[in-house]
């Protein structure tokens, strides 16, 4: 009989590759991931940009409203094409943290028209038009010269706090909806 074939070593991945492992959570049934990133977005960008956070509060606008699509889909539907690239050149470059320096960067980009909204729908609408009108050079700078940096360690530690808030805010909701279903099943009792 020949030979068996041998056996291939399994694929390690380049330090600058992006492990798959970092997107845990991004896209099951309870968005976890993304409900981290934008827990740690929301922590470092009150911390970057305080009075930002205060109108953001006072508009009833959340991060994950501002954010979500950034996360999840790596801001394929909110910049611009050639802008789109360069923030993907320094993702896969850089790797996870890079990700939450562009984050920061885009709330530093949507600050003037989000301190100028009077609503909501104001808020949203300026966001998205200033965003779709950022130049890729501009953001990049902003991003990796601008913004603090963040070592792996760092978003690492900032991300188990994350962690921890959207914990206790699942746990929250989990409450909220057995509270309701029991409700609902006392009226349909009477």
């Amino acid at each position: 009989p020949p030979p068996p074939p041998p056996k291939r070593a399994a694929r390690t991945a380049h330090p600058s590759e992006p492990s798959r492992r970092r997107r845990v959570g991004h896209f099951s049934p309870t968005m976890r991931g993304n409900a981290v990133d934008c827990h740690v977005l929301g922590a470092l960008s009150r911390a970057d940009c305080p009075h930002l956070a205060e109108r953001l509060e006072a508009l009833d606008v959340t991060v994950p409203l501002l954010a979500t699509r950034w996360f999840l889909c790596l801001w394929v539907s909110v910049l611009p094409h050639a802008s789109l690239l360069r923030v993907w050149d320094a993702l896969f470059t850089l790797g996870p943290s890079a990700t939450m320096q562009v984050a920061l960067a885009c709330m530093r980009v949507i600050r003037v028209p989000l301190l100028a909204a009077s609503d909501v729908g104001q808020a949203l609408g300026g966001a998205k038009e200033s965003l779709r009108a950022t130049d890729g050079g501009a953001l990049l700078r902003t991003a990796l010269l601008d913004v603090p940096r963040l070592s792996a360690a760092d978003l690492a530690a900032w991300r188990t706090r994350g962690q921890q808030k959207a914990s206790e805010e699942a746990s929250s909701l989990e409450a909220l909806r057995r509270s309701r279903a029991r409700g609902s099943s006392q009226d349909a009792a009477r």
